[in-house]
């Protein structure tokens, strides 16, 4: 709210400064008062405050001046945010407060400011209040939108009674509300009637040592948690509000003993811990819960069981039926190579099978969500390429191999994979001894074999070395087969990767754009000459395209690096711009007063809830009119492609891009992009000569704070 009322008092100020004559200069306006366009808006629609330092006789922009100066390398003020330029005219360095690289990509903290001597300064984080206690209000930032979710302080999916819309008697107890079903004999209003113990009433199964689910041979069972509460405890399993536990007793025949293998499924938090005498919380012995990456999967292996019952405790959160599945299989030992230090050797071509149920976390890794991990070694006698591939047997989880030479220390760690049937790939090993850390996301077994081969040579495009060269403007089809995760940027973990060559001639606004194959995810950043620990700009996901953007960027060598998540075909462009300040766009509400963009673009910011709806687009909803719009009007004198970007805009807008000698002209082919997503909307067209009119507008009726990159560049 706070950058929409400074957005006005812009807007009035050019208004005010527009009556009148302008022959005297008001008495009670500050000369260092820097106007309607002293503050430029960055991506996400904040407003800067006015610069500290002005010289009104030869600035009338959002500029801070500084010392004398004859080209653009005198200039300097230490701050990172500001483009620091050298005036022409002025002879005067101006540094101009950049938002947009002080954004750190997370919208819901709020936005970033550059502030001229100072540097960048955090943002006032996204209210998003609606006034009544009966919602839950959160900045959602996937979306970039406030969520107002009815409130439910016991998550049992039934809203406050108290609160319209809901009929939750007891919002402290999830086990009481009117979807719940009425439990017989307790003495409570379970399903919030108003009646206790009414007939249907349902009565709790297996919920106690007294009355468990006998199981006697494998199969797969259905556990009901209705009714049932919390009886038992088991130290690997946090229990809390609106948890229950079920016992099912594992009857092993007389004979040789046997192994059981138990797995709980259910759509929320699921545990299972086994006891050699039911009740006794001291006799638990193994346990398992399931953990975020697990996906509510909870798996234990009772080894060596000689004749006898033996309970299981069954534990959830949630209201969903359980799904139990017991397997009697035959006895084998546990793991005993849970650590480099007791790894198991690896030999080439054989494959190993690994379960990691009972397993811990003894190595760290890159590549994050393990619930359990085992350790192999192996050795080369001489440089080879190694693959090491891991096939999941089951659902309970994702592969993630670590490779790590000499020692399992995170210093030593070559590269990690994480993914269904992982290959883990790396070119040219040396000779030495080497670690492999098998985990995965949840209690799986896998299938892994090694596999290596005489040395193969490397894509051109496989580093920095001897990078082919990324043509400003030109799309570069981009085949990752037979790359390996050789550059650590900190953009992408464990995904294979390319390399391409960037020169820029002078200071300049960069974004890499970056398409991605259907189903895959992708990341692209931009990185300097030598392909170091750290990018200038990174950026992934799995919609198409994936834009990351670097302002400012000083002339000299870079590189741009793409990675694929599963080693799929990608495109990649490079759009290069001379370095511009942010332009304010206060009206530019009809044919009339279109704004101007440059022959090469520019980053452009304005706010279409001050506009009127003057112009239809074909990708709205039904073509209809309703959202106010704003105009940009682009000259082009040659065949162009024409990049526009839309991201960092505070509502769902919609780009329209019109040609004719007229404004507003007609709706060019390919050109409206509604931008549903948080990504917004964006617009790629090859262009010949004319005249072009940009319509920034909004679907359904939407309208708000907007921002628009805008690249031309050679067709």
């Amino acid at each position: 709210m706070r950058a929409y009322f400074a957005f006005l008092a812009a807007l009035l100020s050019l208004s005010l400064s527009a009556c009148g004559n302008g022959s005297a200069a008001s008495p009670f306006v500050d000369s260092n008062d820097a106007g309607a366009d002293a503050a430029p808006r960055r991506r996400d629609g904040a407003t800067n405050p006015p610069p500290p330092l002005r010289d009104a006789a030869v600035d009338s922009g959002p500029l801070v001046l500084g010392a004398p100066c004859l080209v653009d390398g005198d200039c300097n003020d230490d701050v990172a945010c500001t483009v620091d330029q050298c005036d022409p005219d002025a002879l005067r360095c101006r540094f101009t407060p950049d938002d947009t690289s002080c954004d750190d990509g997370v919208y819901c903290n709020g936005v970033e400011q550059c502030i001229a001597g100072l540097g960048c300064s955090p943002g006032e984080p996204v209210a998003c209040s609606d006034g009544t206690s009966c919602t839950i209000d959160a900045c959602d930032e996937a979306t970039h939108a406030c969520t107002h979710t009815p409130r439910d302080a016991d998550g049992d999916g039934d809203p406050d009674g108290n609160c319209p819309g809901g009929h939750d008697c007891n919002d402290q107890n999830p086990n009481i509300s009117s979807l719940h079903a009425e439990i017989c004999g307790n003495s409570i209003d379970d399903n919030c009637n108003g009646q206790v113990d009414e007939s249907p009433c349902v009565s709790p199964q297996y919920d106690t040592c007294v009355d468990p689910l006998d199981v006697t041979a494998s199969g797969e069972f259905t556990l009901s948690p209705v009714a049932a509460k919390l009886d038992y405890a088991a130290s690997c399993v946090k229990t809390g509000s609106g948890w229950i536990d079920l016992v099912v007793a594992i009857h092993v025949p007389a004979g040789a003993p046997t192994d059981v293998d138990v797995v709980a499924t259910t759509s929320g938090d699921v545990g299972l811990a086994s006891a050699t005498k039911c009740g006794d919380a001291s006799s638990v012995d193994a346990c398992d819960a399931s953990t975020a990456g697990s996906g509510g999967v909870a798996r234990i292996r009772l080894r060596a069981l000689a004749s006898g019952a033996y309970p299981v405790y069954v534990f959830t959160d949630s209201g969903s039926p359980i799904t139990l599945a017991v397997d009697y299989v035959a006895p084998e030992p546990a793991p005993t190579n849970e650590t480099c230090g007791t790894a198991a050797s690896l030999t080439d071509g054989t494959h190993v099978d690994v379960n990691l149920t009972g397993t811990k976390v003894d190595v760290v890794s890159d590549c994050k969500g393990s619930v359990g991990d085992l350790a192999y070694a192996f050795d080369l006698a001489e440089p080879r390429d190694v693959h090491v591939f891991a096939t999941p047997k089951d659902a309970d989880g994702t592969p993630i191999l670590s490779l790590f030479e000499g020692a399992c220390a995170p210093a030593s760690e070559l590269t990690c994979r994480v993914g269904t049937n992982a290959d883990l790939f790396l070119r040219a090993l040396p000779a030495g001894h080497y670690f492999l850390v098998v985990g995965a996301t949840g209690p799986s077994d896998l299938d892994v074999v090694l596999e290596t081969a005489a040395p193969t040579a490397p894509p051109a495009d496989e580093n920095c070395t001897h990078s082919p060269a990324l043509v400003p403007f030109v799309t570069t089809d981009v085949t990752l087969t037979g790359h390996v995760d050789d550059i650590h940027d900190g953009c992408s973990v464990g995904t294979p990767d390319a390399a391409y060559a960037l020169s820029l001639s002078r200071t300049s606004d960069v974004m890499l754009v970056l398409g991605v194959s259907s189903g895959d995810q992708g990341s692209v950043s931009l990185v300097g000459a030598t392909c170091g620990a750290t990018h200038l700009s990174c950026a992934s996901g799995a919609d198409t395209p994936v834009r990351a953007e670097a302002d400012g960027v000083a002339a000299g060598a870079y590189h741009a690096v793409v990675e694929s998540e599963l080693g799929e075909p990608v495109t990649i462009t490079a759009l290069v711009r001379a370095a511009t300040a942010p332009v304010l766009v206060p009206f530019a509400d009809a044919c009339a007063d279109a704004a101007e963009v440059p022959a090469d673009g520019g980053f452009f910011q304005g706010n279409t809830a001050n506009a009127t709806d003057d112009f239809t687009a074909s990708c709205d909803l039904g073509g209809s009119r309703g959202s106010p719009d704003q105009l940009l009007h682009l000259h082009l004198d040659g065949p162009r492609r024409v990049v526009l970007d839309a991201r960092g805009s505070q509502y769902t807008t919609l780009l329209d891009v019109r040609t004719g000698t007229t404004c507003p002209g007609d709706e060019v082919t390919g050109g409206c992009s509604a931008g549903f997503t948080a990504d917004r909307s964006y617009v790629d067209l090859s262009l010949p000569a004319g005249d072009y009119w940009i319509q920034i507008d909004g679907y359904d009726d939407d309208s708000g704070p907007w921002d628009l990159e805008v690249f031309v560049g050679p067709s």
